[in-house]
């Protein structure tokens, strides 16, 4: 079985880490002229610096974060500012070359944990340190780390070797895809899943199977790709609040009804893209 086309796991970037303890490291980088930056915005939209590139020169602007060294040279943070052309990742992703979009879901991860500067434990706004990548409440010492969500994500196929897919009832029709959702406290990869496909769609799995990883920073989550099996041909039972729609589809199906407009799948940069594909494309 081959690894899963995962678009935002190729960035080519050493991140450099014992680096980012240097207190004048952003000062350098600032003073260093072949120094380049991602800017992106509290809402985590990337500025274009060109009408498919998301990396320009620093030009001595003041950097909110080290991300790392690439290309040989030191990249950095900036926050994207009005007038900037910005841009979703989900939007443009695909139309980067290179590495860039895998660079941009740092960028974009770090600067949404960054936005939010309040104490975790007494509410004091903190400071940066670590060249961006830990925060310090100067009235009770606390440190807080980013964060980042493990989320499951799961192409189940039944003895037919049909796909589920479904429609959550925050996606606008005729989208839909496979199912995921958070891990739990205490709970592993392969429970989530398991669990995740029983609470959604009254489906029971087995045949775990784990196919890879990226990061999908809408804010902060990583999404874990597994394929998992069902015996038999069990119809999909759901709350019709959560899932609105779900269904077993063969392959000539889902072509059909994607050339038709009724069914729309998620993003090409998404790992549910990727899943999708992988199973298309298995009998071609």
């Amino acid at each position: 079985m081959s690894a899963l086309a995962l678009p935002l796991v190729r960035a080519l970037i050493d991140l450099d880490t014992p680096a980012r303890l240097s207190e004048d490291l952003l000062a350098r980088c600032a003073a260093d002229p072949a120094s380049r930056a991602i800017a992106v915005n509290r809402r985590g939209e990337l500025a274009l610096a060109a009408p498919t590139s998301i990396i320009a020169p620093l030009a001595g602007r003041t950097p909110l974060a080290y991300l790392g060294r690439h290309a040989d040279a030191p990249l950095v943070l900036l926050d994207a500012t009005e007038g900037n052309d910005v841009r979703n990742l989900r939007e443009i992703g695909l139309d980067l070359p290179g590495d860039q979009a895998a660079l941009a879901a740092v960028a974009v991860a770090l600067r949404q944990w960054q936005a939010d500067a309040h104490c975790v434990a007494c509410g004091h706004e903190s400071e940066l340190i670590h060249s961006g990548w830990v925060f310090r409440c100067p009235a009770c010492g606390a440190e807080r780390y980013p964060r980042t969500d493990p989320c499951i994500i799961v192409a189940v196929t039944d003895d037919a070797d049909r796909l589920l897919l479904a429609r959550a009832a925050h996606f606008a029709y005729p989208r839909a895809s496979v199912l995921a959702g958070y891990v739990e406290p205490g709970e592993s990869l392969e429970a989530a899943v398991v669990r995740e496909v029983f609470e959604e769609a009254g489906v029971h799995v087995h045949d775990v199977t784990y196919r890879g990883s990226q990061p999908w920073p809408f804010p902060h989550s990583l999404m874990c790709a597994f394929t998992a099996r069902t015996s038999g041909m069990p119809t999909p039972v759901i709350d019709g609040e959560e899932i609105v729609e779900a269904a077993f589809y063969t392959r000539d199906e889902v072509r059909t009804r994607i050339a038709e407009g009724t069914l729309q799948l998620p993003s090409g940069i998404s790992v549910a893209s990727a899943l999708v594909t992988d199973w298309l494309e298995e009998s071609a």
